[in-house]
């Protein structure tokens, strides 16, 4: 039963029941809105008595997968978890009851960038160890902080690595929940991340999907 006496309503992306706007959790099911800023619904009905959207319900920016490639280069693996952030809203709207981890995210990009701060620590002290000819104990500190970045990669790997394979599966259900079926291959995300989401993405844009 369509709500009475509200001008605006947002909807749930867990169950698409309707509450008023500015609501923090759905009156439903209980989920949390704060992501929805642009589900905004008028009082204007259509046919079949729902409030008309205004906007796109999901809105993924389409970028070819090549650029994808160079911006993971040129940052050396920064845009990585920045793709994934930049384009939260949109893949959070997704009809799937998995959701992205913003938390795990922005803890991708710190250790990224910590990464690549220890690494360039390192190769500026061995330099100095070299130049000046500095005791062992010195490079033994450059070999430390190597292993330390060597660690913190890998981590940050693993965890781009976990938000893309839910992102596999929140696509796969965001189609499935259309009546269609798309194959996005886990061991090609596993291996080239946002670079194979964003192929996937491109492909469903252009049939209509997203």
């Amino acid at each position: 039963m369509r709500p009475r006496n509200l001008e605006e309503y947002v909807i749930c992306p867990r169950c698409r029941a309707l509450s008023p706007e500015g609501s923090n959790y759905c009156f439903q099911c209980g989920a949390a809105l704060g992501l929805l800023d642009e589900f905004i619904f008028s009082n204007e009905s259509d046919q079949g008595g729902m409030p008309a959207l205004e906007g796109p319900l999901v809105d993924v920016p389409e970028l070819h997968w090549f650029l994808v490639l160079v911006y993971n280069i040129i940052t050396l693996g920064i845009y990585g978890p920045v793709w994934f952030l930049r384009r939260l809203g949109a893949f959070q709207r997704l009809r799937s009851e998995r959701k992205l981890n913003p938390g795990l995210l922005v803890a991708s990009l710190m250790f990224i960038a910590a990464g690549l701060m220890l690494s360039f620590v390192s190769g500026l002290i061995e330099g100095l160890s070299e130049a000046q000819g500095l005791t062992t104990r010195i490079g033994g500190l450059s070999t430390a902080l190597d292993h330390l970045s060597t660690f913190i990669d890998i981590l940050a790997t693993f965890l781009i690595i976990h938000q893309s394979l839910t992102l596999r599966h929140m696509i796969k259900d965001h189609v499935a929940a259309q009546g269609g079926h798309v194959a996005i291959t886990a061991l090609w995300t596993i291996l080239f991340q946002n670079i194979n989401l964003q192929h996937a993405i491109n492909g469903l844009k252009r049939r209509g999907r997203l």
